[in-house]
């Protein structure tokens, strides 16, 4: 959980924070909400805008508990993951675009010597 980074805000992780705002149903219901929109936001995407790589997207929950996306960035920020405590994901969030980089390299190392 976020709140402008560079305006002041603090870095929380989500699920103690939303179950402390909406109780620990509501708060499953929601992290469930934001990750099925973003497991379907990229292919949406990347059929418009090609391969983006990697995004950063931005979720709202209103007082009632409805999620809204707020936007969505080709360049994420990472640094919300080390604020938040989560070193795990803080960690990956560096290595995945460095993996998917060698990917595409040796995918086109791939094309160009066969």
């Amino acid at each position: 959980m976020t709140s402008n980074l560079h305006g002041g805000g603090t870095a929380y992780p989500a699920q103690p924070y939303l179950s402390a705002q909406y109780g620990e149903e509501t708060a499953m219901k929601i992290i469930k909400t934001v990750y099925d929109v973003s497991a379907l936001l990229p292919s949406l995407l990347e059929e418009s805008f090609g391969r983006l790589g990697e995004l950063g997207i931005d979720f709202g929950v209103d007082p009632t508990g409805r999620v809204w996306l707020l936007e969505v960035n080709s360049k994420p920020g990472r640094q919300a993951f080390a604020l938040a405590g989560d070193t795990r994901a803080a960690r990956l969030a560096i290595e995945h675009p460095i993996r998917y980089a060698r990917y595409l390299l040796l995918r086109q190392l791939r094309r160009v010597n066969t």
